[in-house]
């Protein structure tokens, strides 16, 4: 099962579609439902330690490669 949030979406809710996801990566889409981005829980790791929170939106740290 995949998980999907918004460019809007907070970490913590990222967190939450991790969680749900049977590949623990949640998809980040845009206003059209394409694909924006990735985000794992190592991308979280890092920007927390780097001094975001749980309140940073996911298109601030979002893989988009």
């Amino acid at each position: 099962m995949e998980s999907t949030i918004n460019l809007e979406s907070l970490i913590v809710e990222a967190i939450k579609a991790i969680e749900k996801s049977n590949k623990r990566i949640a998809i980040i889409l845009d206003k059209e439902k394409k694909l924006a981005g990735t985000i794992t829980d190592g991308d979280i790791r890092r920007c927390i330690l780097a001094g975001g929170s749980l309140k940073t939106p996911v298109k601030e740290i979002m893989n988009t490669n």
